[in-house]
């Protein structure tokens, strides 16, 4: 029932809380041996303050895992807050938004149109914004962006554009996908230029300029050292110093603990011992204090600390006291009692008022923004009362969405090991995209070719996703790689496709391109066919199995229409 789904969103909210916790807890206890996950959006993944801060993080402290993802407002806050990124580069929280450190990064100009490539002015060298009067502006919620809104509303005002004209999406991906299909135009700053989204142009504005400020943030309870590292590496990046020496790092963790699991016997009531030992700073109080007996008591931590891998308290003739992963452990599952209460609320809200809305999830190649633009497109033609949301979710991770209700649809890619097959989902093909071709830089001398042998390619690193993001797929595409004679080094640092298709412009390396970007690849790369090389890809819509709801059903349809024309046109044959 929409009550069920969304207690279910707000449960599995406090299951990632504890997850994060268990997993810090976990990493509290190794030093600099860690991993660091830096949020940032399109935009500044586009510009070099990222690529050169994993190079100096790998140069100096080899045995931190850092990873680099593409999220933007507002999905990067959420993702700090579940404890799915350690740190964000973007812009600075709203002032009611409390919990976050932020700091100044690095200052760009938002003086750009972000248009749909189809635009009648996409192709003009410059424009006014009285030029676009007729179109709606699409942006997040201005109050996400109050320092960068307040200019765009004033100007939008003197060009003519009237408030009822501007169209608000849920996210910064939903307002990109929304200009690729033709709903509207957005301003945006310079670092667009270099890597405009894909179906969109990005032409300068002559009369509209604001100063956007990039920021490092952090939750104000990380206490880790990790984090510390990377952000004192990112800081010397952007302040332009040159790279010290690489350091020595700290020892692996020689359990080998899975930081990220969260044990299946941990409870509630574990979390309640715990903060009960170190708040009476005794075994003995906190029994007394629960109500249960002290061997009982001394028996339950030691249990939770076996499961979890570390020691939460250090116990001596004057009691105990948290450890360093005790104290993350303890800090960070406080709020876990009042999510749950949230969790009710929301149950409660929604069993008041259904919500009258379908959630799409997608990815970023361009086949499926060509195919949800087209979808798009017939919607506001037939169904222009349906509210779709737009997630950008990971193909591995639709399916669990689909089932825990958080999306009504997913649109995944589909290759070796990408699928995982349930009775509860329905899986329809739609479109085949293979792997057949290399992207490269422009610039680079082999860009002259229309072909060429993996093996020419060894003085580039390969720019590949890690094996943890997709196993199967990874062991698949290595092993046709290693068939073709692959000697390039992998570099697994960069696991946004966007952010590898940058890098690969900049000259750092190579990547594997879709069939479709022969024709059309990323702005600033050539695609070049590879003898042998022919990885199957392609894209399926998933729904959950017995489906009946109008709304659903009639996007079903959509997508069978948008994918049969997509299958007629030559450039995806």
């Amino acid at each position: 029932t929409a009550a069920g789904v969304a207690y279910l969103r707000s449960v599995r909210a406090v299951l990632d809380l504890l997850t994060n916790s268990v997993r810090r807890a976990r990493l509290a206890s190794v030093g600099h041996v860690g991993r660091c996950v830096i949020a940032a959006p399109r935009a500044a993944l586009g510009l070099t303050h990222l690529s050169r801060t994993a190079e100096q993080v790998a140069t100096r402290y080899p045995e931190i895992e850092l990873a680099i993802t593409e999220a933007d407002v507002p999905d990067h806050w959420e993702m700090l807050r579940r404890g799915d990124a350690d740190l964000l580069v973007g812009v600075r929280p709203p002032p009611e938004m409390d919990g976050i450190d932020a700091e100044p990064l690095w200052t760009e100009t938002v003086r750009c149109a972000l248009l749909p490539a189809s635009h009648p002015l996409a192709h003009r060298g410059t424009l006014r914004l009285a030029e676009l009067r007729d179109a709606a502006y699409v942006t997040v919620d201005p109050t996400l962006i109050p320092e960068v809104w307040a200019p765009i509303s004033r100007a939008l005002e003197r060009a003519g554009i009237p408030p009822a004209q501007v169209r608000t999406a849920r996210s910064m991906s939903g307002v990109r996908t929304l200009v690729a299909a033709g709903h509207g135009w957005s301003l945006v700053s310079d670092a667009y230029l270099d890597q405009p989204p894909t179906g969109t142009s990005v032409v300068p504005v002559e009369d509209f300029s604001a100063s956007l400020e990039r920021a490092a943030q952090r939750r104000m309870d990380d206490r880790s050292s990790v984090v510390t590292v990377v952000l004192d590496v990112l800081r010397d990046v952007c302040a332009g110093m040159a790279e010290p020496p690489a350091a020595t790092s700290a020892a692996a963790d020689e359990r080998g603990a899975d930081v990220q699991e969260l044990p299946r016997t941990l409870e509630l009531r574990h979390l309640e011992y715990l903060r009960a030992a170190v708040e009476s700073a005794s075994i003995g109080g906190a029994a007394e204090s629960l109500g249960i007996a002290q061997p009982v008591l001394s028996r339950q931590l030691r249990d939770l600390e076996r499961a979890l891998g570390v020691e939460l308290l250090e116990r001596g003739r004057r009691g105990v006291r948290p450890t360093a992963a005790g104290e993350i452990l303890i800090h960070e599952t406080r709020g876990v009692t009042a999510a749950l209460e949230e969790a009710a609320h929301a149950a409660n809200r929604a069993h008041r008022g259904a919500l009258g809305e379908c959630t799409l999830a997608t990815i970023s190649t361009p086949v499926g923004i060509h195919v949800v633009a087209s979808v798009l497109a017939e919607c506001t033609r037939t169904e222009p009362r349906l509210a779709i949301e737009i997630l950008e979710v990971p193909s591995i991770s639709q399916q669990t969405a689909l089932l825990s209700a958080t999306v009504d649809l997913g649109f995944s890619a589909v290759g070796p090991g990408v699928g995982q097959e349930s009775s509860s989902v329905v899986r329809e093909h739609m479109l085949d995209d293979p792997l057949d071709c290399v992207l490269i830089a422009a610039s680079h001398p082999f860009a002259m070719r229309e072909r060429l042998r993996l093996p020419e390619l060894a003085e580039l690193p390969f720019l590949f996703s890690s094996r943890d993001s997709h196993p199967a797929f990874h062991e698949q595409v290595m092993k046709q790689l290693d068939r073709l004679d692959l000697r390039s080094a992998v570099d697994t640092t960069y696991q946004s496709l966007h952010l590898r298709w940058a890098r690969a412009a900049e000259g750092k390396g190579w990547c594997l391109g879709f069939r479709s970007q022969r024709t059309n690849p990323p702005k600033g790369t050539v695609a070049l066919v590879v003898d042998g090389l022919s990885i199957p890809w392609g894209m399926e819509l998933l729904w959950r199995a017995g489906e009946e709801r109008p709304t659903v059903l009639a996007l079903i349809a959509s997508f069978r229409r948008a994918a049969a024309v997509v299958r007629r046109t030559p450039t995806y044959s």
